[in-house]
């Protein structure tokens, strides 16, 4: 599977238009700080030479554009919300690191340290968790994301939680939902 970086439009001839015609078709990534990564699809109207009205999508923390074996252009997506996620989100940017501009990076950092932070609250209301136990689990992925938002270098292979070790903290049977009835 290719990846593009987010800068780069991809272009497919041939693309159906209506029952008979075929025109062209483009493909793009939209950045927004504070909202993150949509694709962008605009169609070419053989009949005008112009260019019709771009389609968006909703936004993704992270999205590139991909080209499977058939040449069909899809999107890869990282959505950081859950333990695996964020793993799985941390390989992803490391090992594709040059398809992100420097603004994107920054974005991702500071992204995830929200979520990071999020991610004690929730563990903390709805597990049971001692607070004051959870954070030097996160600590030094925290560290290492502000030294990425500040300097753009690659480290996201540096950022590390030890997810057993947080589960470890959860209070068994906990539920922060009380049922109460009415007399």
């Amino acid at each position: 599977m290719k990846y593009y970086p987010t800068t780069e439009k991809i272009k497919v001839t041939n693309y159906p238009y209506g029952y008979t015609l075929k025109t062209d078709k483009y493909y793009s990534i939209e950045f927004k700080k504070g909202k993150g990564h949509r694709l962008i699809e605009q169609t070419l109207n053989p009949k005008t030479g112009l260019l019709n009205k771009p389609k968006k999508s909703v936004y993704y923390p992270l999205m590139l554009l991909t080209m499977d074996d058939n040449g069909h252009v899809k999107t890869h997506v990282e959505d950081f919300y859950d333990d695996k996620g964020k793993d799985k989100g941390y390989k992803f940017i490391f090992d594709n690191f040059d398809k992100f501009t420097p603004d994107e990076i920054e974005y991702y950092a500071l992204h995830n340290i929200m979520l990071l932070k999020a991610d004690i609250y929730a563990k903390a209301t709805y597990c049971g968790s001692d607070v004051k136990a959870l954070l030097p689990l996160y600590k030094n992925a925290m560290e290492t994301l502000v030294q990425i938002a500040k300097t753009k270098i690659n480290l996201w292979n540096q950022v590390n939680i030890d997810w057993q070790a947080v589960k470890s903290l959860e209070i068994p049977g906990f539920s922060p939902f009380k049922i109460t009835t009415l007399a």
